[in-house]
């Protein structure tokens, strides 16, 4: 089976493609959590009595609030909250990918492979313009992709240390592997 088909590649090569949305996405997230705070009660016609649309004011010895008005208010005031949430997880996840993204590309990829990410993920340049550019072959070109792939794949943690270990010989002098840790 070849590597690319593997989840594990998939997913890591997804996560460079769409990497360059992601800041995009987070401005996105945070306005609509701007429009959802703006947002009057109106715009939730349907409440569970759907009495808020046309709620009006009325004056009069009763001023009990224990009515449906009450249940929508507190329904819309869940929605919006929910909503808020939703989307403040969404960004928070960006964001946490974003840093994986960039501190592995920036401590695990010498500056060819870095260069090699940018104009093959971000820029979509075709491989014919990349091997031209960098003065190499179309094999050389996808051996360098896989080796990066790989390394990335494991940083994100997509591919297990007993699978990295395999593929990548990460960690095969383990007394080597043990004093760097001690070392961070």
């Amino acid at each position: 089976m070849s590597r690319k088909r593997e989840p594990w590649y998939q997913k890591t090569e997804s996560m460079l493609y769409n990497y360059p949305s992601f800041e995009i996405r987070i401005k996105s997230h945070r306005a609509f959590i701007e429009r959802v705070k703006s947002y009057s009660i109106a715009v939730f016609e349907n409440t569970p009595s759907g009495f808020i649309a046309s709620y009006e004011l009325s004056e009069g010895a009763n001023y009990n609030v224990s009515s449906p008005v009450e249940k929508d208010v507190n329904y819309w005031v869940d929605k919006q909250f929910e909503l808020e949430a939703k989307y403040n997880q969404k960004i928070e996840n960006l964001i946490r990918w974003m840093e994986i993204v960039e501190n592995s590309i920036e401590k695990m990829l010498d500056p060819d492979q870095r260069e090699l990410v940018s104009m093959t993920y971000w820029q979509r340049l075709p491989w014919q313009q990349i091997c031209q550019e960098k003065l190499i072959d179309k094999n050389t070109f996808y051996a360098q992709r896989k080796d990066i792939v790989k390394v990335l794949a494991w940083c994100f943690g997509y591919l297990n240390d007993d699978d990295a270990q395999e593929i990548l010989g990460l960690f095969a002098e383990e007394e080597l592997w043990l004093r760097k840790a001690a070392n961070n």
